[in-house]
């Protein structure tokens, strides 16, 4: 019977937290500045590779995401911030008159991909929960049912 010698993702980054917390205790304890130079560098080789290991794990769309960033996700921020100005643009980037403070020319921009707004003339910005928030004078949780109302009619 052949037993699984090769470890696992989940093996190595458990390795790799081990040897981190392993080293900064012997970090703690050294004196000799070569001793600390030595447990530095050690530490800082394990989360280099534990930071390469982990941007490898595949991330869930929505696997344990709140349901706030799926409104974020699933609401289309230029559709939204459309409503309250004219935006013109195309692909990610749009741009249009800031409907916060006297705008002659257009100083909002709003990013489709990132999912955020931001003024260059107040200097307000955010995502689609804190446009909702400034546009309609609600707080958080209201803006939150305005967009959940809007994406369930479409």
């Amino acid at each position: 019977m052949a037993v699984n010698t090769i470890p696992s993702t989940k093996d190595w980054l458990d390795i790799y937290h081990d040897n981190i917390e392993f080293a900064e205790k012997h970090l703690r304890e050294a004196t000799d500045p070569r001793d600390r130079l030595c447990w530095k560098w050690y530490i800082a080789i394990n989360k280099r590779q534990l930071r390469e290991l982990e941007a490898q794990q595949p991330k869930p769309a929505y696997e344990g995401a709140s349901a706030i960033a799926q409104i974020k996700e699933n609401t289309d921020i230029v559709e939204v911030i459309g409503r309250y100005t004219n935006l013109k643009g195309n692909g990610s980037q749009y741009y249009g008159q800031c409907p916060f403070h006297d705008d002659r020319s257009p100083s909002l921009s709003v990013d489709s991909e990132k999912h955020l707004w931001h003024c260059f003339g107040c200097g307000k910005g955010g995502d689609v929960i804190d446009f909702i928030k400034l546009a309609e004078n609600i707080d958080t949780r209201g803006a939150i049912k305005v967009l959940a109302r809007r994406n369930l009619n479409g």
